[in-house]
C-alpha cells in the first residue's frame, strides 16, 4: 500500500455534507439554532438539510421524535427578531423534566472555510423569561456521537487500510463535555482533509478526514454557543493498493530464495563446526 499527497486539480462539488449525532443533557431541542458563517464572517441565509430532534430522558432514552426546523439565524439586527419562539410552556415543562435533546441528520456547508454554530442567543426573550422563573438551568454540556465529512463510511468499506485512517474520518467521535457548573463558550478548530481510497485500477472514493482542536471559556452573561470552526486542506490524501509488477514479483522471489539458502548455509556451517570439534575431543578423551 502507497500512501501519497498532492494538490488535487478535481474540483469537485461545491457542497461539503456534515454528519452529526450531538446530544445535549440540559437544553431542549427548541432552544437550539443552527447558524453557518463564510470567511468573511457573511451568514448563510437558507441552510439545506434532513436532521431529527430527539427528545431524550436524564438517563439518555428517547421519548420522542420529530423533524427538526433548520432555523437560521438573522443577517441583520437582533438574532431574536428573526426567529419565531417556542412554546413557552412545553420548553418550562422540559426543563423541569430534566429533558434534553439529540440533534442527528446531515446538513450542507459550502466547500469554503467558515463556521458552523449551534446557539441558543435566537431565543434570548424565552430563556430570559425562564430565568426570571429561576429555570437558569441551561448549558450546551454535550457530547459528540458522530461528526464527519463526505459520505458515511463502514470501517469494514475500508478495510485493508488500517484502523487509523477510519479514527481519522470520526476524530471526535463520543467526545464528551459534561458537568458544567456555568454556562460555558465551546470552540472546535477544525482542519478536514480530502482523502480518497483506491484499490488497484478501481475508481477512487472521496471522503474526508479532519484534525480537531478544542478551546472552552465562560460566556460572562452570554448565552451558550458550541462553534465549529473549519478549514479545508488544499493537500489531498491518497491510500493506493497498486499491483506488483511480474519482473519485481520474480526479484524479490529470489531475493527471499537467496536469504534464505544463505541463512541456511551459515547454520549448516555452525552445526557442521560444532560437531568435528565434539568430535576430535572424543577422540582425545576430553570429553566430560
Amino acid at each position: 500500500m502507497a500512501t501519497l499527497m498532492y494538490v488535487d486539480n478535481y474540483k469537485g462539488s461545491d457542497n461539503l455534507p456534515v454528519n452529526i449525532n450531538l446530544e445535549f443533557e440540559n437544553i431542549p431541542c427548541e432552544l437550539i439554532a443552527i447558524e453557518i458563517r463564510n470567511k468573511l464572517g457573511l451568514k448563510v441565509p437558507q441552510i439545506n438539510g434532513n436532521i431529527t430532534q430527539y427528545t431524550i430522558s436524564q438517563k439518555g432514552e428517547i421519548l420522542s421524535e420529530k423533524p427538526y426546523v433548520i432555523q437560521t439565524l438573522g443577517t441583520f439586527g437582533h438574532d431574536h427578531e428573526h426567529l419565531a419562539q417556542p412554546n413557552y410552556e412545553t420548553v418550562k415543562g422540559k426543563i423541569q423534566r430534566k429533558e434534553g435533546c439529540r440533534l442527528k441528520g446531515r446538513f450542507l456547508l459550502d466547500a469554503v472555510p467558515g463556521n458552523f454554530i449551534f446557539s441558543s442567543k435566537g431565543y434570548a426573550p424565552t430563556i430570559e423569561r425562564l430565568r426570571r422563573e429561576g429555570l437558569d438551568r441551561i448549558n450546551l454540556e454535550h457530547t459528540i456521537k458522530e461528526l464527519s465529512f463526505g459520505p458515511r463510511i463502514n470501517k469494514f468499506t475500508i478495510f485493508g487500510f488500517g484502523i487509523d485512517a477510519y479514527q481519522l474520518m470520526h476524530t471526535l467521535q463520543n467526545r464528551k463535555y459534561k458537568n458544567e457548573k456555568t454556562i460555558m463558550w465551546h470552540l472546535y478548530y477544525l482542519k478536514i482533509v480530502p482523502t480518497k481510497f483506491r484499490y488497484f485500477h478501481e475508481n477512487k472514493n472521496d471522503y474526508y478526514q479532519y484534525t480537531a482542536n478544542h478551546f472552552s471559556e465562560n460566556t460572562y452573561g452570554r448565552l451558550p454557543e458550541i462553534n465549529f470552526n473549519y478549514d479545508l486542506s488544499p493537500i489531498t490524501v491518497e491510500y493506493k493498493y497498486t499491483k506488483m509488477h511480474f519482473s519485481t514479483f520474480l526479484i524479490n522471489v529470489f531475493a527471499i530464495l537467496g536469504g534464505v539458502f544463505t541463512v541456511a548455509g551459515i547454520i549448516d556451517a555452525i552445526i557442521h563446526k560444532s560437531v568435528l570439534m565434539i568430535l576430535r575431543k572424543a577422540q582425545m578423551n576430553k570429553l566430560a
